[in-house]
């Protein structure tokens, strides 16, 4: 302990001897070399004074006398790295007090792969990094320096970036929700009556076609599409200004037909065989059994046509098949020398998973007879009228 005496000051020099002087000096001497260290305050203070604290052991605590001579101001910890402009750790809150407080992140001009951030830990390990600037090269244009937000794992590794905005564009990227790009924020819009003129987009899959984009424009104008924010995209639904409503759907249709002669046994039930396609846009129509297995449940209206020369005397008719039951048919008298023309029409339910339709025909007049072939002879189609 090197600090002065309690008696030590004021030094009476009518009853202080020139020994017992010496001695209170060199103990001033001492105090002030050693900063008056100790493990309790000095019992003489003064403001300003300094106090180096030893009572929590170690190199102790440098403190300093306040202004009112109140209480002690802690200076530096020992014990604690320091904080120089090399960097160091604080052990309390860090405020900044001023008209226009900042907290500056000066990343060398020109450095890449090197990023500007703020880090959260929980007991040592990365769990958030806030990057005012990552480190894809600034090559002109505002290029480069995007902000994100990036999320670690439990072992403090990087797991993402869900959060990105990008600094030319404005462009921001949610993960699992989308981009939303133009460089004005969602929250703008309802307060400011503005619209965005690029565009909201939902998803950031990298195949274009599997995202959607919502896009409102200044002209009153909306449209739904798909595709991704900036980029060419396939219409789905556009409102203009007068409020007419177009939309694009693909509704599952399909079109078969016969294209050689088939053998009509008297009095059989016996399915039409139509191995060829004129359309099927969702590829349910199955050419090698002549069947169609739509892939969205629903009501479907299906309509078949079978022509042939068929004998008098007797009759023909054709049916719609669900699931190998008859759920609708057509029949007409044949006659003589004419060709006949059967139609089968019905508005059938699919489940979209396991139901299928086909056409199947019948004829009483006596004989093996023949069907007349042909796109426009021999045909079976349907399409979706209502999707559940």
């Amino acid at each position: 302990m090197s600090q002065i005496l309690a008696a030590d000051f004021p030094i009476d020099p009518t009853t202080t001897s020139g020994t017992a002087l010496s001695q209170v000096l060199n103990r001033f001497a001492d105090a002030e070399h050693t900063n008056n260290s100790g493990a309790t305050a000095p019992p003489n203070t003064t403001p300003g004074m300094f106090w180096l604290d030893t009572s929590s052991g170690a190199n102790g605590v440098l403190k300093m006398r306040d202004s009112p001579n109140t209480g002690w101001l802690p200076v530096f910890n020992s014990a604690l790295p320091p904080v120089t402009p090399a960097g160091g750790t604080f052990t309390g809150n860090l405020t900044i007090s001023n008209a226009d407080p900042a907290l500056i992140l000066n990343r060398n001009a020109g450095a890449t792969a090197h990023i500007a951030r703020l880090l959260g830990q929980v007991g040592g390990l990365a769990r958030w990094d806030l990057i005012l600037g990552e480190g894809t090269a600034e090559a002109g244009a505002n290029a480069g320096s995007l902000f994100q937000i990036r999320r670690y794992t439990d072992a403090g590794a990087v797991i993402d970036s869900p959060f990105v905005i990008d600094r030319a564009t404005g462009r921001v990227v949610v993960a699992g929700l989308g981009v939303v790009s133009g460089g004005t924020s969602i929250a703008q819009f309802g307060a400011l009556g503005l619209s965005l003129t690029d565009a909201v987009q939902v998803g950031a899959s990298a195949t274009a076609t599997q995202n959607l984009v919502i896009r409102t424009n200044k002209d009153g104008t909306f449209t739904m599409a798909r595709g991704n924010a900036g980029a060419t995209t396939q219409d789905l639904l556009t409102i203009d200004a007068a409020g007419v409503v177009k939309a694009r759907f693909k509704v599952p249709t399909f079109s078969a037909y016969q294209s050689a002669a088939q053998s009509i046994n008297n009095g059989a039930i016996i399915k039409v065989l139509m191995p060829n396609e004129e359309y099927d846009n969702a590829s349910c129509y199955d050419t090698g059994l002549s069947r169609y297995t739509p892939n969205v449940p629903g009501w479907y209206w299906f309509a078949g046509v079978v022509s042939g020369n068929f004998s008098a005397g007797g009759y023909t008719s054709a049916s719609v098949y669900k699931n190998g039951v008859g759920a609708g048919a057509g029949v007409i008298n044949s006659t003589a020398g004419q060709y006949s023309g059967m139609p089968a029409f019905r508005l059938v339910y699919m489940n979209g998973t396991t139901d299928y339709a086909e056409l199947f025909m019948t004829q009483n007049s006596g004989g093996t007879q023949t069907t007349l072939p042909g796109i426009d002879k021999v045909h079976f189609e349907g399409f979706l009228v209502a999707a559940d």
